[in-house]
């Protein structure tokens, strides 16, 4: 054998040595840390139900989502007649056709400094629509809803290098998907 035979030899035995080394490595540091945490923001697309116009109490095909982004909803008259402290979903779907961004909160497990900082997100971003509610029936502590589109949060701190930034950009991009968004008219300067 000559001696670039050899370095061939001793090279491939070093490979794999070291992928072995690396190997061990990955797996103790996997016991210790133990498997990835789920992200505490889910994004999901929600295929849309259409869009049918149901009376006060009518009974319709149940939502596609929780909360729900599409579907049997309100008119105008029936809006006008629900409770202000406690909308149901038809109504808030109606918005959501309109362009709302609609964020719930669930009592139960949102904490009173979270539903302050949601309160004032309105505020924050005065150019959207937005309609903040407690909803009892979210599955997750927080849920952000547009047409067709769901962000669940499993907790809200309000850190604007996380999931505040993650929110607001969300929000963001939902009104223009809307079917009867209409864009807000310019500011007059004067």
């Amino acid at each position: 054998m000559n001696l670039r035979g050899a370095f061939v030899i001793a090279g491939a035995i070093g490979l794999v040595g070291a992928l072995t080394g690396f190997g061990i490595f990955k797996a103790i540091r996997a016991e210790r840390t133990g498997p990835p945490s789920p992200s505490p923001v889910q994004v999901s697309t929600v295929p849309i139900m259409g869009r049918q116009h149901v009376k006060a109490g009518e009974a319709h095909a149940a939502y596609a989502s929780n909360p729900p982004t599409s579907g049997p909803h309100y008119d105008a008259a029936a809006m006008a007649a629900t409770s202000k402290d406690q909308p149901v979903d038809e109504a808030l779907v109606a918005l959501l056709e309109r362009g709302y961004v609609w964020i719930s909160y669930n009592p139960d497990t949102a904490d009173q400094q979270t539903v302050g900082t949601l309160n004032n997100i309105p505020q924050e971003e005065p150019a959207l629509p937005i309609v903040v509610t407690a909803r009892p029936q979210d599955d997750t502590p927080v849920a952000v809803a547009g047409w067709g589109r769901v962000m669940k949060l499993q907790q809200f701190t309000g850190d604007p290098e996380s999931e505040d930034r993650a929110l607001h950009a969300f929000m963001r991009s939902l009104p223009p998907n809307a079917p009867e968004y209409q864009p807000p008219p310019a500011p007059i300067h004067g």
